[in-house]
């Protein structure tokens, strides 16, 4: 624990302070009106953000639900149509659990646990398919860095000779990319080609002949303009993505 009883942490609920311009470079995604604070967090810590949790600090919550709240609340009975979206966000994710719900992207469903089951992830809650609006942008509203700390993470200690000396300095490993072009981003057939790619060999695991374990490595949709030959790439854009894709 630090300052106070407060300890470094994850996530926390949904009641929290943070500084103005941690919320300007990692915004909501709009289209999540309800279980939007997974996406944050897991953004943040994506980052490498700090996030601290302090025990003694209490807040009083209403927890009342009147007729009126639960019918027009979109957590009774639409919640599940907003679980696509962490799933959009961070493509690379086959699965995410929380105490409350697991996400399950690779088969597109979902799981509610039961609580004080002993197998609670084995209840028939589980396995429920998740509402995916195929005719929408498959597009990530999450900006992130080439190198995540999820991969720093995967690689263990960082092999400095196997770095580069910018990553050396930023204590970050050297990822293989694969960069796919699309000329043709926002069309139907351009959207299933991506989601068979995701589904199939883009989720298969690297591994080098000398390691046993896989290697942690990153693929890139590259966007072109609609009706443009080559796709248009700023200079600024190459060290941030969003998602799987650089537009």
């Amino acid at each position: 624990a630090q300052g106070g009883g407060c300890g470094v942490v994850d996530a926390t609920h949904n009641f929290f302070l943070a500084r103005r311009s941690a919320l300007v470079q990692h915004g909501w995604d709009a289209r999540q009106k309800v279980m939007e604070h997974e996406t944050f967090f897991y953004a943040l810590w994506l980052h490498g953000q700090r996030v601290l949790a302090c025990p003694a600090v209490r807040v009083q919550h209403n927890t009342s639900r009147s007729l009126a709240y639960v019918s027009s609340s979109l957590r009774f009975g639409r919640m599940a149509y907003f679980l696509q979206y962490l799933c959009k966000d961070f493509p690379e994710v086959a699965s995410f659990a929380t105490p409350f719900i697991r996400w399950d992207c690779a088969t597109r469903t979902y799981c509610e646990p039961t609580f004080n089951a002993r197998f609670p992830y084995n209840a028939p809650e589980c396995g429920k398919a998740m509402p995916w609006w195929e005719d929408e942008d498959d597009r990530s509203a999450v900006e992130l860095p080439l190198v995540t700390r999820a991969h720093v993470e995967a690689w263990g200690a960082v092999d400095a000779g196997s770095a580069s000396p910018t990553a050396r300095e930023l204590g970050l490993p050297r990822v293989p990319l694969l960069m796919m072009i699309m000329t043709h981003p926002t069309s139907a057939a351009s959207r299933a080609r991506r989601t068979h790619q995701r589904a199939t060999w883009l989720s298969k695991e690297w591994r080098q002949r000398d390691r046993p374990w896989p290697v942690p490595w990153r693929y890139l949709y590259v966007m072109g303009e609609d009706g443009s030959p080559t796709p248009r790439v700023s200079p600024s854009s190459t060290t941030a993505i969003s998602g799987d894709s650089l537009r």
